[in-house]
């Protein structure tokens, strides 16, 4: 969904963070980046309407749910290969 600027009324940008050096902590720094006018720069989530504010977190609830699963299974693999190890 393409969200409008408060100000210009332009398409915004989610900044995405690819920098990171792994897959859960690149998701993490994603879902909390901000929105990123090509004409105002960057934009606070406060400064767009509440309703927008509402669907930009439900829009991030997949990449949250992502993100816990994601961690759920490295542990459960890492507590698996430990208890193999052991054997």
């Amino acid at each position: 969904m393409a969200y409008k600027c408060p100000d210009c009324g332009r398409p915004v940008e989610h900044q995405l963070i690819s920098e990171s050096h792994n897959l859960l902590t690149r998701t993490i720094a994603n879902i909390f980046s901000g929105y990123h006018c090509p004409r105002c720069g960057k934009i606070p989530l406060r400064d767009f309407p509440p309703d927008v504010q509402k669907a930009m977190w439900l829009a991030k609830v997949p990449l949250i749910v992502g993100a816990v699963a994601l961690f759920v299974v490295i542990v459960i693999i890492k507590v698996l290969l430990r208890s193999s190890a052991g054997s």
